[in-house]
């Protein structure tokens, strides 16, 4: 072998032990770079996911910003967002033909979906994926907090993460897998669970597949997945398009083709009115339904009245259909651009053949993706301008609510208004106002700052003096601190608050209260204050002086006067004292006849279980007692060792 040849050999297997991990590098870097037009405006993606089933609590967590909110039916799922189940919910995610199952306690995060990427990382919980396109499968980069998992051909999975501590598991039901980490590789196939642990020690083991209830929950959605009559007319690729067999029929049209008409919808049910507008990041204002069955038709194709009834056309059959927020024309007054009255905004579907202006920025190419399965012509358009008319540009077909209920996030069927009344002078415009427009992020409100619950309600100021010279020092700019009441407020308690009721006697909880008239506390003495600070604000009574004016500059303290002395709490008459018969021995006394010796002063002393003597209201004790219920054949107070026949 000559000497370069030999130099050569080396070079060659280098290049080929290199030359995957290079096309890799560039499929990523093909990837990752946005589509963008001569103006700079970037092409937002066209697939989406979509929140297709909920069952219990289940949260959605914008990843950049951690704004969380509850998870919605229907709901965009595009990169950057988080969808975590509480401990006994479910979840289930369609991105196209892939579909995603989640079980209780589990957390994945959709790093990023677009044209050609769909990036999930499951963080903890149970996932069941089912992948049905071959072609597909190198699109799906599916990892964990430590591992990476490759599908290598279509079929149902299922990865549980940390069910276990450090113990990551991959079901193969049908199809085949790969998990790796640490330069590690094992394959699974179908039939074997792979389980790959870090803790104590790395290592991989293969155990028999075990099902649980999620596993036969999976499988009966999988069963209803089987036999779609509705992927014989749109791709497999057009999100939501699951639930179109069991929510409505197909039926073959001659002008539109085969179209889609629901099955059940309510007395006058027209589309974009069952639900709400909400911001979603890329597109801006979308169109989230209500409907079960709401997102295919609602996101994709165009709505048409057909024999008195609403159809959906979902148009040319194309491999790769692309998602819009909401497939609608604005309408208004003439000279009100796109609101009329007192700020109402209209709207109403599309129909066949007319042209979708997104109000985003995006590239000419993105329009003619979205319009081409219904205006073949788009590519050859040098302009693209609305159609004069609609053909869904009449009153029944349009919904009228205020401008600012869009921004309210709040179901529109419950805000509507009345349109005007001659539909042929409408403006109609393929964007929306320029009030809703361009918004800012919807951010919700601030919650108001409010004062303690113990501030007293500033009163009101005294008008300024006249002259300057008159006005009195300005107090200091301190801090205003709300004074604290004492626990039981006498003097300081409005008049119309009535006092705390009494416990009952005999109550665990608190002594009972002691049975004497009231007495009047005498007024409160307050120190002398330097002029200029003021004294804290306690209403005392409308007579009062108004807060904020100097005190008066006094050398003693002046006694205040009795009418600004609250007068004392009113105190319930006391009950008559319960009979507390001897123990073991029934008291024999006619009804409504009380023992004197019932009533204890148990605020000045432990209440004691042999009472000698009686109690007199004003808790003194009285020696002859014992003898007069001697005389009268009462028991004693010795628990009834002495009682007489």
């Amino acid at each position: 072998m000559s000497a370069p040849a030999a130099l050569l050999l080396p070079l060659r297997l280098l290049l080929r032990a290199i030359a995957p991990l290079l096309l890799a590098l560039l499929a990523t870097g093909t990837a990752a770079a946005p589509v963008t037009a001569d103006d700079g405006s970037v092409a937002p993606p066209g697939r989406v996911g979509q929140v297709s089933l909920l069952s219990g609590p289940v949260t959605l967590t914008d990843i950049q910003t951690r704004e969380q909110q509850p998870a919605s039916l229907n709901w965009p799922l595009t990169s950057g967002m988080r969808l975590t189940t509480a401990g006994w919910s479910r979840a289930e995610v369609r991105i196209g033909s892939l579909t995603l199952r989640l079980d209780g306690d589990t957390e994945i995060d959709f790093s990023r979906i677009d044209d050609e990427l769909i990036q999930l990382v499951i963080r903890r919980g149970s996932v069941a994926l089912r992948a049905r396109a071959r072609d597909l499968l190198p699109e799906i980069d599916l990892t964990t907090s430590r591992e990476r998992i490759t599908l290598d051909d279509a079929g149902r999975y299922r990865i549980d993460v940390d069910r276990a501590a450090g113990i990551t598991a991959l079901t193969v039901i049908s199809g085949r897998a790969r998990i790796a980490a640490d330069r590690l590789v094992f394959d699974v196939r179908a039939g074997q669970r792979g389980e790959f642990s870090t803790l104590p020690n790395t290592g991989f083991v293969v155990l028999p597949v075990a099902r649980d209830a999620f596993d036969d929950w999976v499988a009966a959605r999988d069963r209803r997945d089987d036999n779609l009559a509705s992927s014989r007319y749109v791709s497999p690729e057009m999100t939501g398009i699951e639930s179109l067999d069991e929510h409505g029929t197909w039926r073959a049209v001659p002008e539109y083709g085969t179209v889609w008409f629901p099955r059940v919808v309510v007395a006058g049910w027209v589309p974009y009115r069952h639900g709400r507008w909400t911001w979603v990041s890329p597109w801006g204002w979308t169109w989230i339904d209500d409907a079960p069955w709401g997102f295919a038709p609602f996101h994709y194709g165009r709505w048409v009245v057909v024999g008195g009834a609403w159809c959906w056309v979902p148009g040319a059959w194309v491999a790769r259909p692309v998602y819009a927020p909401a497939l609608v024309a604005w309408v208004g007054a003439p000279g009100v651009s796109v609101g009329v009255g007192l700020g109402a905004v209209g709207w109403f579907p599309l129909g066949p053949r007319e042209i979708y202006m997104p109000p985003y920025r995006h590239p000419r190419h993105h329009v003619d993706r979205i319009n081409l399965p219904h205006v073949p012509q788009v590519r050859n358009l040098p302009v693209l301008q609305p159609p004069p008319v609609y053909v869904n540009q009449s009153q029944r077909a349009s919904t009228w609510v205020p401008a600012d209920a869009i921004g309210r996030h709040e179901p529109i069927r419950h805000q509507l208004v009345p349109g005007p009344a001659e539909p042929a002078r409408w403006v109609a415009r393929p964007v929306p106002p320029p009030a809703i427009l361009n918004p800012a992020r919807p951010t919700p409100a601030a919650p108001a700052v409010q004062a303690p619950a113990l501030m007293p309600p500033p009163a009101p100021q005294p008008a300024a003096p006249a002259s300057p010279a008159a006005a009195p020092p300005a107090p200091p700019m301190t801090p205003q601190i709300a004074p604290r009441l004492p626990e039981r407020p006498v003097d300081a308690a409005p008049r119309s608050t009535p006092p705390p009721a009494l416990p009952r006697p005999g109550d665990d909880r608190m002594p009972p209260p002691r049975f004497e008239p009231p007495r009047m506390e005498p007024p409160r003495m307050e120190p002398p204050r330097a002029p200029g600070v003021s004294a804290p604000q306690v209403p005392v009574s409308p007579s009062a002086p108004a807060t904020g004016t100097p005190p008066p500059s006094v050398t003693a303290p002046a006694m205040p006067r009795h009418d600004h002395v609250a007068p004392p709490p009113r105190v319930a008459p006391p009950r008559p004292p319960q009979v507390v018969p001897a123990p073991g021995v029934e008291a024999q006394r006619p009804p409504g006849v009380a023992a004197p010796d019932a009533v204890r002063d148990l605020r000045r002393e432990p209440p004691r279980r042999e009472p000698r003597g009686e109690i007199r209201a004003d808790g003194r004790g009285d020696g002859r007692s014992e003898s007069r219920a001697e005389s009268r054949g009462e028991p004693r107070g010795d628990g009834g060792r002495s009682m007489r026949p």
